[in-house]
């Protein structure tokens, strides 16, 4: 077991949005079923629950861009495919967190 300092130690969830994980988003056929067969969102989602009870600081990071995605900068061949897709546009379904990773107040 590794002994963290809860008052140096953070855990960040990213990308926990319907565009990337949900079986419908746009990058559903990539990554939803590996993360539904592992059960990565329960997991994670028990990580969570676990360091904030633990006085650990958790962050739900949300990723969107604008409809054109004319503040998406292309630096990585990922982000060409989230233009490409249509993906992550601020306003729709697929920017939301999915249910089991709703950030806590």
């Amino acid at each position: 077991m590794i002994d963290l300092d809860p008052r140096r130690t953070a855990v960040v969830n990213i990308h926990w949005q319907h565009d990337i994980v949900s079986g419908v988003g746009a990058f559903g056929p990539a990554f939803a079923k590996m993360a539904q067969e592992r059960g990565t969102a329960t997991k994670a989602k028990a990580l969570s629950e676990a360091a904030r009870a633990a006085g650990v600081f958790v962050v739900s990071v949300r990723t969107a861009f604008q409809a054109n995605h004319s503040d998406l900068l292309e630096t990585a061949p990922l982000f060409k495919m989230v233009r490409e897709l249509g993906a992550l546009i601020e306003g729709t379904k697929g920017v939301e967190f999915i249910p089991e990773m709703e950030p806590a107040p």
